[in-house]
């Protein structure tokens, strides 16, 4: 890639990149968006006691999407396992 190319790219991402930032964002329509602030948020510790659930959207016992967080606890561990379906997971804290 040449030096002048590179730039002109350069330039062309920081302006998309600008101009992204500078428009403003439509107001969010209180029907389509539901909001749960942190405190509010319903942990239930599974019957093992070994970590707490807080589900989002969905029903984990039936097709469909759904979400949830988890809380391990310290020490706690996953034994491997499989899954019917596709899981996303994102560690927040820790490993």
């Amino acid at each position: 890639m040449t030096t002048r190319f590179a730039q002109v790219l350069y330039l062309s991402a920081l302006a998309a990149m600008i101009a992204v930032g500078a428009s403003r964002a439509a107001d969010l329509d209180p029907k389509a968006v539901t909001y749960i602030p942190v405190d509010k948020i319903q942990w239930k510790e599974n019957a093992a006691g070994t970590n707490a659930n807080a589900i989002l959207y969905g029903d984990l016992s039936k097709p469909g999407p759904y979400a949830y967080f988890v809380k391990w606890k310290a020490g706690n561990m996953s034994r491997p396992h499989f899954h019917p379906n596709d899981r996303f997971i994102a560690v927040l804290s820790g490993t």
